[in-house]
């Protein structure tokens, strides 16, 4: 039995560069690099180039949120 490819469709509004991730983070681009490198944020490359899905810049705002809320 044969696989059944998945496909997925992202436009260019669903993505930003890691310097647009880290300026809508406060965070350094290194920072960025580092929660990629080590999993916690999710993402892509095309042609080299590494773009973070605007969803995931989202999740790590309330993240922050929470945490600075929390006292963390």
């Amino acid at each position: 039995m044969r696989a059944q490819k998945s496909a997925i469709t992202i436009t260019t509004e669903d993505l930003v560069t890691v310097v647009e991730a880290a300026k809508l983070l406060g965070k350094h681009i290194t920072t960025i690099y580092r929660w990629v490198e080590a999993g916690d944020m999710v993402a892509v490359k095309f042609s080299g180039i590494m773009f973070i899905p605007t969803s995931e810049v989202e999740r790590w705002k309330r993240k922050m949120n929470e945490a600075q809320r929390d006292g963390s």
